[in-house]
């Protein structure tokens, strides 16, 4: 039912955006907040509703990859005045899944372009090994005549594709592995949609048998199944994958580690994946009120609150608030471990999420609670 899947597919766009929304650790205090904790779990429900056998295994065999990949040393690119590589070396190794994450104009594209031989560095070089294969999925890539047939565009880049475990499907079979049924497959190309023609794109680009696949905002066209096929190809693909994205929940799935870009042309390579970044990075920006010490006022000095400017019960409040906040701290960081283990299903996912943003808007009333009776205190 292709409604039911639209529906699904717009759920899980809604869903990322409820999910950041709780992540940014709101201020205010009010019910809509907690509203829209509620409308994660529904979301959650919605994003998932799937067609009965609607899932797709797609295992192909890669293109052999010897010991030597991909070398980039001291790569600089400016346009004009603007810098947006600068001296960047890596040296990739086989099976490699690198996420490329970064504000639109800070470089992500270029670098891709560079590695593909699509444009040349200012300074530096790139160097690819001899058994390395490149595949590009592009988001200005798509280009067919609208004449043909989707038969005769897959056909040309070949007529048989070889599968992970040794047999071979004709190019027509494969197409059907991409929802193509043999009708639609000898229909002109001018009669599809545009959700079709990005299918069929990754469809040439996957049959190319790669070794070395780059993809670049895979995610912003396709549906929720050809995504679904994309990513289970991915998570077992023998080879290396460079991808460009913003979706969290795909790049978790399948990269090791993430290119970081800035705008002043620097790339940090970051030890671990997109959410992982995520919250270290949100970690280092956010305002840390409690890391000074609170000095706890000894007992005679409680019983004379006009000193401070706090009352006797306002001085146990904020005691108890250290200690409650001490304990959230902790059940957040769990938390956080808990969405970042990649190994954790997805009702487990969602559930952690939700849990994760109550803790962090309670964490968040707690802290405004105690900055508002700090200031009291200096009084």
């Amino acid at each position: 039912d292709e409604a039911m899947q639209a529906g699904a597919e717009k759920a899980r766009n809604l869903l990322r955006t409820e999910i950041e929304w709780l992540r940014r650790m709101p201020k205010a205090r009010t019910h809509k907040s907690k509203y829209r904790i509620k409308t994660v779990g529904e979301l959650s429900d919605k994003a998932h509703v799937q067609k009965p056998n609607s899932s797709i295994n797609i295992r192909m065999e890669a293109s052999r990859l010897g010991s030597k990949v991909l070398n980039m040393k001291n790569i600089s690119k400016c346009y004009g005045d603007k810098r947006v590589l600068s001296s960047f070396s890596y040296v990739f190794a086989p099976y490699e899944k690198v996420g490329i994450v970064g504000n639109n104009g800070t470089g992500k594209t270029t670098l891709l372009n560079i590695i593909n031989s699509k444009i040349l560095p200012d300074t530096g070089t790139v160097t690819l090994g001899d058994t390395v294969k490149l595949a590009y999925y592009t988001q200005d890539g798509l280009r067919f005549d609208d004449s043909e047939r989707p038969i005769d565009v897959v056909s040309k880049i070949a007529e048989v594709v070889k599968l992970s475990d040794g047999n071979s499907v004709s190019a027509s079979a494969f197409l059907q592995m991409f929802r193509f049924q043999p009708p639609q497959q000898y229909d002109l190309i001018s009669k599809l949609s545009g959700g079709e023609k990005q299918r069929l794109y990754l469809c040439t680009v996957l049959m190319q048998q790669p070794n070395f696949l780059i993809l670049d905002e895979p995610t912003n066209d396709l549906d929720i199944i050809t995504l679904q096929v994309l990513e289970d190809y991915l998570v077992n693909f023998k080879g290396c994958v460079l991808i460009v994205s913003h979706d969290r929940f795909f790049l978790d799935k399948i990269v090791d580690h993430v290119f970081v870009f800035s705008s002043n042309g620097a790339i940090k390579d970051f030890p671990g994946n997109y959410s992982q970044y995520r919250y270290s990075k949100e970690f280092a920006e956010s305002p840390k009120p409690l890391k000074q010490p609170v000095s706890i006022p000894e007992k005679k000095q409680i019983s004379a609150p006009a000193k401070s400017g706090l009352t006797y019960k306002e001085r146990l409040e904020i005691q108890q608030i250290e200690m409650d906040l001490k304990s959230l701290e902790t059940q957040k960081q769990e938390l956080n471990n808990k969405i970042s283990d990649s190994s954790v299903n997805q009702i487990e996912l969602f559930a952690s999420s939700k849990q994760l943003g109550e803790v962090i808007i309670r964490i968040s009333e707690l802290e405004l609670r105690w900055l508002e009776l700090s200031a009291k205190a200096d009084m």
